[in-house]
Protein backbone atom coordinates (compact mmCIF):
# COMPACT_ATOMS: atom_id res chain seq x y z
CA UNK A 1 0.00 0.00 0.00
CA UNK A 2 2.87 2.63 1.09
CA UNK A 3 4.66 1.71 -2.39
CA UNK A 4 1.49 2.00 -4.49
CA UNK A 5 1.19 5.94 -2.71
CA UNK A 6 4.63 6.19 -3.47
CA UNK A 7 4.30 5.30 -6.74
CA UNK A 8 1.28 7.77 -6.85
CA UNK A 9 3.19 10.84 -5.67
CA UNK A 10 5.95 10.34 -7.86
CA UNK A 11 3.85 10.09 -10.91
CA UNK A 12 2.22 13.42 -9.57
CA UNK A 13 5.50 15.58 -9.23
CA UNK A 14 6.66 14.35 -12.92
CA UNK A 15 3.86 15.66 -14.42
CA UNK A 16 4.08 18.54 -12.78
CA UNK A 17 7.49 19.40 -13.40
CA UNK A 18 7.15 18.28 -17.62
CA UNK A 19 7.78 21.33 -19.90
CA UNK A 20 4.91 22.28 -22.47
CA UNK A 21 6.22 20.20 -25.26
CA UNK A 22 5.13 22.53 -28.04
CA UNK A 23 8.18 24.91 -29.16
CA UNK A 24 6.28 28.08 -28.79
CA UNK A 25 6.03 28.07 -24.63
CA UNK A 26 9.85 28.03 -22.86
CA UNK A 27 9.32 27.66 -18.66
CA UNK A 28 12.22 28.50 -16.47
CA UNK A 29 11.48 27.61 -13.12
CA UNK A 30 8.16 29.71 -12.44
CA UNK A 31 8.56 32.14 -15.13
CA UNK A 32 6.83 31.75 -18.79
CA UNK A 33 8.48 32.91 -21.95
CA UNK A 34 6.44 32.75 -24.90
CA UNK A 35 8.01 33.46 -28.13
CA UNK A 36 5.86 32.46 -31.17
CA UNK A 37 5.71 29.52 -33.48
CA UNK A 38 9.02 27.82 -34.63
CA UNK A 39 7.71 26.32 -37.43
CA UNK A 40 7.83 28.17 -40.64
CA UNK A 41 4.40 28.84 -42.03
CA UNK A 42 4.83 29.39 -45.51
CA UNK A 43 6.92 29.95 -48.78
CA UNK A 44 8.52 32.98 -48.34
CA UNK A 45 8.72 34.79 -52.63
CA UNK A 46 12.70 34.55 -53.13
CA UNK A 47 12.54 38.71 -53.40
CA UNK A 48 11.72 38.88 -49.44
CA UNK A 49 13.08 35.90 -48.29
CA UNK A 50 16.20 36.38 -46.07
CA UNK A 51 19.04 33.87 -46.16
CA UNK A 52 19.67 32.67 -42.40
CA UNK A 53 17.52 30.08 -40.63
CA UNK A 54 14.00 30.72 -39.65
CA UNK A 55 13.46 31.44 -35.75
CA UNK A 56 9.75 31.94 -34.74
CA UNK A 57 7.03 33.82 -36.11
CA UNK A 58 3.81 36.43 -34.73
CA UNK A 59 0.70 37.69 -35.26
CA UNK A 60 0.72 41.30 -35.48
CA UNK A 61 -2.40 43.27 -35.07
CA UNK A 62 -2.48 47.11 -34.97
CA UNK A 63 -2.58 50.14 -36.57
CA UNK A 64 -0.85 52.00 -39.42
CA UNK A 65 -0.57 55.66 -39.01
CA UNK A 66 -0.44 58.24 -41.57
CA UNK A 67 -0.68 62.52 -41.32
CA UNK A 68 -2.16 64.66 -43.95
CA UNK A 69 0.51 66.74 -45.66
CA UNK A 70 -1.98 69.02 -47.85
CA UNK A 71 1.06 71.09 -49.84
CA UNK A 72 1.89 67.84 -50.97
CA UNK A 73 -1.29 66.61 -51.51
CA UNK A 74 -0.44 63.26 -49.84
CA UNK A 75 0.04 60.81 -46.89
CA UNK A 76 3.07 60.69 -45.10
CA UNK A 77 3.60 57.41 -43.00
CA UNK A 78 3.92 58.34 -39.49
CA UNK A 79 4.75 54.25 -37.58
CA UNK A 80 3.41 51.25 -36.64
CA UNK A 81 1.54 50.57 -33.17
CA UNK A 82 0.80 46.82 -32.99
CA UNK A 83 0.08 44.10 -30.08
CA UNK A 84 2.43 40.63 -30.94
CA UNK A 85 0.39 37.65 -30.31
CA UNK A 86 2.04 33.63 -30.29
CA UNK A 87 0.40 31.45 -32.50
CA UNK A 88 -0.57 28.09 -31.72
CA UNK A 89 -2.55 25.82 -33.88
CA UNK A 90 -3.45 28.27 -36.56
CA UNK A 91 -4.45 31.11 -34.06
CA UNK A 92 -3.19 34.21 -32.12
CA UNK A 93 -3.38 33.55 -28.79
CA UNK A 94 -1.39 35.55 -25.72
CA UNK A 95 0.40 38.58 -26.29
CA UNK A 96 4.25 38.53 -26.32
CA UNK A 97 5.50 41.65 -27.36
CA UNK A 98 4.68 45.30 -29.15
CA UNK A 99 5.91 46.72 -32.46
CA UNK A 100 6.33 50.41 -32.96
CA UNK A 101 8.78 53.00 -34.50
CA UNK A 102 12.06 54.12 -32.53
CA UNK A 103 12.16 58.42 -32.02
CA UNK A 104 15.26 58.60 -33.32
CA UNK A 105 16.74 56.21 -36.16
CA UNK A 106 19.59 53.82 -34.68
CA UNK A 107 21.82 52.91 -37.26
CA UNK A 108 19.47 53.48 -40.55
CA UNK A 109 16.17 51.69 -38.30
CA UNK A 110 13.43 52.65 -36.37
CA UNK A 111 10.79 49.81 -37.00
CA UNK A 112 11.30 48.10 -33.48
CA UNK A 113 9.94 44.61 -31.95
CA UNK A 114 9.98 44.32 -28.43
CA UNK A 115 8.95 41.24 -26.16
CA UNK A 116 6.96 42.31 -23.31
CA UNK A 117 6.69 38.97 -21.52
CA UNK A 118 7.84 38.03 -17.82
CA UNK A 119 11.26 36.32 -19.21
CA UNK A 120 11.93 38.20 -21.94
CA UNK A 121 12.57 42.66 -22.56
CA UNK A 122 14.73 42.01 -25.64
CA UNK A 123 13.93 43.52 -28.91
CA UNK A 124 15.74 44.18 -32.45
CA UNK A 125 15.20 47.47 -34.55
CA UNK A 126 15.57 47.20 -38.70
CA UNK A 127 14.79 48.95 -41.66
CA UNK A 128 13.03 48.01 -44.46
CA UNK A 129 15.50 45.95 -47.47
CA UNK A 130 13.17 44.78 -50.07
CA UNK A 131 9.77 45.64 -51.09
CA UNK A 132 7.25 43.70 -52.76
CA UNK A 133 3.32 44.64 -53.32
CA UNK A 134 0.76 42.41 -51.72
CA UNK A 135 -1.48 40.28 -54.17
CA UNK A 136 -4.42 43.00 -53.00
CA UNK A 137 -3.49 46.47 -53.51
CA UNK A 138 -6.41 47.44 -50.18
CA UNK A 139 -3.27 45.66 -48.39
CA UNK A 140 0.23 47.23 -46.99
CA UNK A 141 3.07 45.69 -49.02
CA UNK A 142 5.18 42.43 -48.36
CA UNK A 143 8.54 43.62 -46.78
CA UNK A 144 12.39 41.95 -46.13
CA UNK A 145 13.68 43.47 -43.39
CA UNK A 146 17.49 43.83 -42.24
CA UNK A 147 18.70 44.15 -38.49
CA UNK A 148 20.00 47.69 -37.72
CA UNK A 149 20.65 46.56 -33.62
CA UNK A 150 19.51 44.42 -30.99
CA UNK A 151 19.08 44.59 -27.23
CA UNK A 152 19.24 42.34 -24.15
CA UNK A 153 18.92 39.00 -24.31
CA UNK A 154 16.56 36.77 -24.88
CA UNK A 155 14.07 36.02 -28.35
CA UNK A 156 15.04 38.59 -30.21
CA UNK A 157 19.11 39.29 -29.50
CA UNK A 158 20.11 36.76 -32.12
CA UNK A 159 17.70 38.36 -35.12
CA UNK A 160 19.44 38.87 -38.46
CA UNK A 161 16.15 39.38 -40.30
CA UNK A 162 11.75 39.93 -40.57
CA UNK A 163 10.07 39.36 -43.16
CA UNK A 164 6.27 41.00 -43.07
CA UNK A 165 4.10 38.63 -44.87
CA UNK A 166 -0.10 38.04 -45.18
CA UNK A 167 -0.55 41.26 -44.54
CA UNK A 168 -4.51 42.68 -44.11
CA UNK A 169 -5.51 46.55 -44.98
CA UNK A 170 -3.03 49.12 -43.52
CA UNK A 171 -2.97 51.49 -46.67
CA UNK A 172 -3.28 55.00 -46.27
CA UNK A 173 -6.65 56.75 -47.34
CA UNK A 174 -6.76 57.84 -50.90
CA UNK A 175 -4.67 61.16 -51.98
CA UNK A 176 -7.54 63.20 -52.70
CA UNK A 177 -9.17 62.91 -49.07
CA UNK A 178 -6.39 64.61 -47.76
CA UNK A 179 -7.47 68.50 -47.42
CA UNK A 180 -11.13 67.56 -48.20
CA UNK A 181 -11.79 64.62 -45.65
CA UNK A 182 -9.37 65.16 -43.51
CA UNK A 183 -7.21 68.59 -42.63
CA UNK A 184 -3.36 69.45 -43.03
CA UNK A 185 -1.06 67.57 -40.80
CA UNK A 186 -4.11 65.58 -39.10
CA UNK A 187 -3.14 61.61 -38.20
CA UNK A 188 -5.32 59.02 -39.28
CA UNK A 189 -5.47 55.54 -38.13
CA UNK A 190 -5.73 52.49 -40.17
CA UNK A 191 -5.87 49.26 -38.53
CA UNK A 192 -3.74 46.38 -40.41
CA UNK A 193 -2.99 42.30 -39.10
CA UNK A 194 0.27 40.73 -40.79
CA UNK A 195 2.48 37.66 -39.88
CA UNK A 196 6.05 38.71 -38.81
CA UNK A 197 8.30 36.48 -39.83
CA UNK A 198 12.23 36.03 -37.86
CA UNK A 199 15.81 34.39 -38.93
CA UNK A 200 18.78 34.37 -37.27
Amino acid sequence: MKLSLILSLILLLSASLLVDASPLIYRRGECSEVIGDTEEPYDVPSKIKPPGEFKFYVYAKGIQSYMCNTTAGNWTFVGPEATLMNVIDGKPEDVIGKHYFQETAVNGGKATWEATTDCDSSLVIGKVAETLNAPNSNDIPWLLIDKTDTSREEAFSDIKNIVRIKTKKGVSPPNKDCGTKFDDKELVNIDYTTDYLFYT
